[in-house]
């Protein structure tokens, strides 16, 4: 569930810009953009045989390699075969971080926290100017903004679409993004992070709360997110259990 969740979030904005392009293979979902950040440019969902993983893997690369871009891989559990990632190192992509999948009840979640945060779902060109500068500020590729986010059209980007954007604001200041995805019982929480100067005062956890209550409030039984190891306890203490582990492989030569 978390995994399909992911995919959402992952390929949402792919063919409905021309800057992130979905390429279209049967077995391995490969995205593509027009700006050298492996936020832009990945892969996920592998579904090869150990009689072409080599092979694909190959392929796969060559898509990037012939546009001179950087990308990550992506593995979940559900990926094939069970060696791919030792492939992905034998033909040059590196280790570059795990991540720990997990899963709430909202049944059993409600906010603790009060905050004097207002929070704003992004649905203008000004908000989503505001979410740019909040991954520009987290050290984000410097032309984000200009070159991919302020592309995203506002049409996929309503009060009930499937992935929102979130902005919490400290008076008229943006201070923290987070992403929210609606799919089948689970609501994804991606990208909460707080602009360096106001870190370490409980914004991040407020953003958190905000989401996982409005995801409860919609009428969705669990959220899902994918936690590093500096984020794994904090989530801990909000009520979430580890379920699975996502590992990033890099590719910059």
């Amino acid at each position: 569930m978390l995994e399909r969740n992911m995919l959402l979030h992952m390929t949402y904005f792919a063919g409905k810009m021309p800057q992130i392009q979905l390429i279209p293979q049967e077995d391995v979902v490969v995205i593509r953009s027009d700006i050298s950040d492996d936020m832009f440019n990945y892969v996920l969902s592998a579904c090869f045989t150990k009689e072409n993983v080599a092979q694909r893997v190959n392929q796969v690369i060559r898509m990037f390699q012939e546009h001179n871009l950087p990308f990550s891989w992506w593995v979940g559990e559900s990926d094939l075969p069970s060696d791919l990632k030792q492939e992905l190192c034998r033909q040059g992509l590196v280790f570059k971080e795990k991540d720990i999948g997990m899963m709430l009840d909202l049944k059993s979640f409600s906010p603790k926290t009060e905050s004097q945060l207002y929070f704003k779902q992004v649905g203008t060109a000004e908000t989503l100017k505001d979410f740019g500068d909040i991954i520009l500020a987290i050290g984000g590729h410097p032309e984000s903004y200009e070159r991919i986010y302020r592309y995203i059209p506002l049409t996929i980007l309503q009060e009930n679409s499937p992935l929102q954007m979130h902005i919490a604001y400290l008076g008229d200041k943006p201070i923290v993004s987070g992403i929210l995805v609606l799919e089948d019982n689970m609501a994804g929480i991606y990208y909460v992070a707080t602009i360096p100067d106001e870190r370490g005062k409980g914004y991040g956890t407020a953003m958190m709360e905000y989401l996982l209550n409005l995801a409860k409030q919609r009428g969705y039984f669990f959220a899902g997110l994918e936690a590093s190891h500096e984020g794994l306890n904090l989530y801990k203490r909000l009520g979430f259990k580890e379920i699975c582990v996502f590992e990033e492989y890099a590719w910059t030569k």
